[in-house]
């Protein structure tokens, strides 16, 4: 899609058209759009030229070197007009472009901003290449998952500190353990085993002794 500025020939403005060239299998189609008057629209064809011709309106076309025949401003009424390339001192490239019909050229226009936003790439615009696009995403999706990973950990780590605190009782509400009584052993009972009584053992002497 190119932009081509066309002197007006009554006054001193000039008039701008959008120019845009397709090609379908050999066939090498242009429309052309005017910017000064509301939805006005041609179109013509001509067989796709020879590979070096592509080359040199490759290389003119973003320069401006087009001319537009038969165009005038102030005329309302359907007409003819002629996109010639000046490809060389002798060598022009004329094709000939019929205007629309009113009720289809008030749709061209916005079908051709669809296709420059849904497909710029072969129309002179320059997008982000769509690897970078698709690069830029999956990190930011990935960012926005990792936080959403982090945020959830956290809450559960919250949830589990108040569930451990609801559980365990605090100091003061430990009960006391009460001492161990020792049980205390009966009088002459043998310490060996406490359940039978220890044997007294006397000392037998006699008189004589």
């Amino acid at each position: 899609m190119y932009t081509v500025c066309v002197p007006c020939e009554a006054s001193e403005g000039e008039t701008r058209f959008i120019l845009v060239s397709t090609v379908v299998e050999s066939t090498w189609n242009l429309e052309l759009g005017c910017q000064g008057a509301k939805d006005r629209w041609w179109r013509g064809a001509c067989p796709l030229p020879d590979t070096a011709t592509q080359s040199e309106l490759a290389n003119r076309l973003p320069r401006g070197i087009t001319q537009i025949l038969g165009w005038r401003e102030a005329s309302a009424d359907a007409c003819m007009l002629k996109v010639v390339f000046d490809l060389s001192p002798a060598k022009k490239l004329r094709i000939p472009l019929k205007e629309y019909d009113p009720q289809i050229a008030v749709t061209r226009t916005m079908q051709h901003l669809f296709k420059v936003a849904l497909g710029p790439a072969g129309r002179n615009i320059s997008p982000l290449p769509s690897r970078l696009l698709q690069d830029i995403s999956a990190g930011d999706m990935q960012a926005r998952e990792q936080e959403h990973t982090i945020q959830e950990l956290r809450r559960k780590i919250g949830s589990l500190e108040k569930a451990l605190q609801c559980k365990s009782p605090s100091v003061s509400e430990t009960p006391a353990v009460a001492p161990r009584k020792i049980p205390t052993l009966p009088k002459g009972a043998s310490l060996a085993n406490p359940s039978k009584r220890r044997r007294v053992v006397k000392d037998m002497r006699f008189d004589g002794e």
